[in-house]
């Protein structure tokens, strides 16, 4: 069970090979002012979502501004979080400048966050954030089966063996095909989704006010939210898991080199007395054809999402209201991605000689697998009225209890 809002595609990862960043380097003897917030100029966090990023600048007696680097900007130029030091009165700060809260959204009630940055070389510095819970902006708690495993990839085809060069009593051998890539198998399914059973009131916090709690319990484990019921809805999961990739198929070997035939040659001779002259030539052989790639092997096929699972909602009986607060959702995991196909084989070259053997010929690529199925969405929700003092009977641990 997880608090994170269960992705239904994957993420692409950042490509290799980017340059080193070159961040800016603060002398501490030119600092003249600091100051800090929140990136995107709010001060709010929301209990239990993503953890928010410091913004914080610099200005010298240059008349220059140092900023830090904020998610999604090139770090070029920018200022690392090395730079400062943190103190807080919840939490920890990142090395990226991430406000990392605990994940209890119930300590989060009327919990003020102090959070309190000074340059590390110059103390005297300083600059105060101050943070306040939102708990309008919304997420989901539940569950999702396991994600199908991945297709094996296919063996990569062996290279062709050379050809023998022409060695006085064999002409020049040709160079041998490269074997073929092997197929990639096929992902495999995702597994069913979860029982998750969920319970809804309202907290009483006193002078009027009031806030949803949300208490999901699946696989053994118990997760819980609070939130303003005006505020974004919650959502209750029950997915199913994403079918596994299919393997790639493997890249077909490349064909060998042509033997090497015989250059031609040449002799002269003449007699001493430089009445006559002779001479013979070798017209030497060609040299043999360069072998073939092998193909590229078949991609597997991606496994088929799991069905979906099961949501049974009990709300307080006394708030009818409660039942459209959340959105339930037991849709089936997402299909597997094809294997890619194999790459062909490149053919090898011919080998030299009075002629230029001939190159072989490049091998075929194989076929992509095809995708997975999704999986087929789990039966219905069930929501009930009922008597929900029972899930919450801790409330009262926190100081907290449930609206009457």
């Amino acid at each position: 069970m997880n608090r994170v809002t269960w992705s239904l595609v994957a993420l692409a990862g950042a490509c290799g090979g980017s340059p080193t960043p070159r961040p800016a380097r603060l002398d501490p003897a030119t600092a003249a002012s600091l100051t800090a917030r929140l990136a995107g100029g709010h001060d709010r966090f929301c209990p239990g979502g993503a953890a928010p990023q410091l913004d914080v600048a610099v200005a010298t007696t240059a008349g220059k501004v140092l900023d830090s680097w904020t998610q999604g900007e090139h770090r070029d130029g920018k200022l690392p979080f090395s730079t400062f030091e943190y103190t807080t009165t919840w939490g920890q700060i990142d090395g990226d400048g991430f406000v990392r809260l605990p994940d209890d959204s119930l300590a989060a009630i009327d919990r003020t966050v102090t959070i309190v940055v000074r340059v590390v070389e110059r103390p005297d510095l300083a600059a105060t954030v101050t943070l306040t819970p939102d708990f309008g902006c919304g997420g989901q708690l539940g569950a999702a089966g396991a994600i199908g495993g991945w297709g094996r990839s296919g063996a990569i085809g062996d290279r062709g063996a050379d050809g023998r060069p022409d060695d006085g009593s064999r002409p020049a051998e040709a160079g041998q095909r490269g074997g073929h890539g092997g197929d990639g198998s096929p992902g495999g399914p995702g597994s069913p989704g979860p029982a998750v059973a969920a319970s809804l009131g309202y907290l009483d916090l006193g002078g009027g006010r009031r806030l949803a709690i949300l208490r999901v319990s699946a696989g053994g484990g118990v997760d819980t939210a609070v939130f303003d019921p005006a505020g974004a809805r919650w959502g209750v999961v029950a997915f199913g898991g994403a079918g596994g990739a299919g393997g790639p198929g493997g890249a077909g070997g490349d064909g060998g080199r042509g033997g090497r035939g015989r250059a031609p040659s040449s002799s002269t001779s003449s007699s001493g007395s430089g009445s006559g002259s002779g001479g013979s030539s070798d017209p030497g052989t060609d040299g043999a054809a360069g072998g073939d790639g092998g193909d590229g092997g078949d991609g597997g096929d991606g496994g088929d999402g799991g069905p979906g699972g099961a949501i049974t909602l009990t709300y307080d009986a006394r708030f009818p209201e409660l039942a459209t607060l959340v959105v339930l959702d037991t849709r089936g995991g997402v299909a597997g991605e094809a294997g890619y196909a194999g790459s062909a084989g490149q053919g090898g070259p011919g080998g030299e000689g009075a002629r230029t053997g001939r190159d072989g010929r490049a091998g075929s690529s194989g076929y992509a697998g095809h995708a997975g199925r999704e999986g087929a969405p789990g039966a219905p929700a069930t929501v009930s009225p009922g008597d929900v003092h029972g899930a919450f009977a801790d409330l009262a641990d926190h100081g907290l209890r449930l609206a009457d």
